[in-house]
């Protein structure tokens, strides 16, 4: 009994933590969202600024003026897959870290109904999911002799018997390890996510699937 005890308590712990950077992530990208609707709204403004920047013959600092906006309007780049738009904010996220490292990505998202989910959950399942697949690409990325293969993250979201169901799939280099059909790892401060997302599946008495076919690597809920 004591086990079990313990064995729940950490689970809720890991819950509780992927919950909470989940609700960081989305209201740090609220903020970002907010402030590209400002740099749009002020556009006027900075084009103003920097023509008299380059009127001025003040290349330099017209240069860092671009640079610093341009930087501020990549944490921005939200695209609406869905009604949900918390959902759209992770999603864009990840989708974006995914193409800065040169992957190519496949979405589509045909769920509508979200209401009989705690968001945060579902932001924290998709997150943890999304980003393995990243960290396993980029090490594909990394690696010498796949350099020329395809690197590949495909994302589907749809609902089937009133559940939502999500369907990741992404290329590999290094081979998982499975133990009782779940991905392990041996590296530090790493399986942390995987146990994250069987957490939130299981708060909604889901099912799920990992496993690699043909060079991919599968992860499938129903909940």
């Amino acid at each position: 009994m004591s086990n079990k005890k313990n064995t729940a308590e950490r689970e809720n712990i890991i819950l509780s933590a992927a919950a909470a950077q989940a609700e960081k992530e989305i209201s740090q990208l609220t903020d970002y969202q907010k402030q590209a609707a400002i740099y749009r709204h002020d556009l006027r403004h900075h084009m103003n600024f920097i023509q008299s920047c380059l009127a001025g013959n003040n290349m330099q600092q017209a240069l860092e003026y671009i640079n610093e906006i341009n930087n501020n309007l990549d944490n921005t780049r939200i695209t609406r897959y869905c009604s949900n738009e918390a959902i759209n904010l992770i999603l864009s996220s990840y989708i974006n870290k995914a193409h800065d490292a040169d992957i190519s990505t496949q979405i589509s998202v045909t769920a509508t109904d979200f209401s009989s989910y705690r968001i945060t959950d579902l932001c924290s399942l998709l997150a943890n999911a999304l980003e393995n697949a990243i960290n396993s690409c980029i090490k594909q990325c990394d690696n010498a002799v796949s350099k020329d293969n395809k690197r590949l993250i495909t994302i589907k979201l749809f609902e089937k018997n009133n559940k939502i169901c999500i369907n990741i799939a992404n290329t590999y280099f290094e081979e998982p390890r499975f133990r009782n059909q779940i991905p392990v790892t041996d590296e530090p401060d790493h399986g942390i996510g995987v146990r994250s997302i069987i957490s939130v599946i299981e708060k909604y008495n889901g099912i799920y699937a990992f496993f690699t076919k043909d060079g991919t690597f599968y992860f499938q809920a129903c909940i």
